[in-house]
């Protein structure tokens, strides 16, 4: 299948491609899935430009058009992705959650760095049984 010509059992062009590419997705959570990702968008497309990625995907994928052994399994990858951002509301729910992990993550982050250098100061200061001695 690719280079322009149908795919196997008749299956649209591209159509293996993308069975393969959202199979890969399919081991991601779906707590970590990212739904631009899956359907191929910039996280700053419009509703209409997400939902026509979404449709041309299906037509792909969809286990009724594609006759790709793991075609349904592609298709529910795709399903997930879309219902993360389906309606508007859903999908302000997902960027929502998405800042607060990032913010989360950069303020453990922070948090781990003084730790450490803490701790370095610490272990250098402390007094070395050896020399009797601090090291400093």
């Amino acid at each position: 299948a690719g280079g322009g010509q149908p795919g196997a059992g008749g299956a649209p062009a591209g159509s293996e491609e993308e069975v393969g590419r959202l199979l890969a997705m399919a081991e991601v959570p779906e707590e970590e899935l990212n739904p631009f990702q899956v359907l191929g968008a910039e996280a700053t497309a419009s509703d209409a430009e997400l939902k026509k990625a979404y449709r041309r995907l299906a037509v792909l994928v969809h286990p009724d058009k594609n006759h790709h052994p793991r075609a349904e399994a592609a298709f529910k990858v795709l399903r997930a992705a879309w219902d993360m951002v389906s309606s508007p509301e859903r999908r302000k729910e997902y960027e929502t959650k998405r800042v607060a992990e990032s913010e989360l993550t950069r303020s453990m982050s922070e948090f781990l760095s003084r730790l450490q250098e803490d701790l370095t100061e610490a272990m250098n200061t402390m007094m070395c049984s050896k020399c009797q001695g601090k090291h400093k």
